[in-house]
């Protein structure tokens, strides 16, 4: 048995085209713009997919007077939004789950 150990970062896959945390809402708003992916036209869902994520962050606007965050950052529109369901209500956890499972909201 060996004893190495392979650690791999975050940045591991990106030379696959698959970007980092602090270039994911960058990317995802490129998609969502342009409408295509790599050159391919996104498909129907995916479209409605980014457009929902899109109105869930520009809904976080409302915050910028209150919590210091970047929202152009997937990990601070993660905790913003998962404070916002702590809040308990409906419609905060409603957009979470519509983040994390990457459907449109409902």
């Amino acid at each position: 048995m060996s004893d190495n150990v392979i650690i791999l970062g975050a940045g591991f896959s990106c030379e696959a085209g698959i970007p980092l945390l602090g270039g994911f809402v960058d990317r995802m708003l490129d998609y969502a713009i342009k409408k295509t992916c790599d050159g391919q036209p996104l498909d129907s869902s995916d479209i409605e997919i980014f457009e929902s994520a899109i109105k869930i962050r520009n809904d976080l606007d409302r915050y910028h007077g209150r919590a210091e965050f970047d929202d152009r950052n997937i990990e601070d529109i993660l905790s913003i939004l998962s404070f916002d369901a702590l809040d308990g209500s409906q419609e905060g956890h409603e957009k979470l789950t519509a983040i994390i499972r990457r459907l449109p909201e409902p």
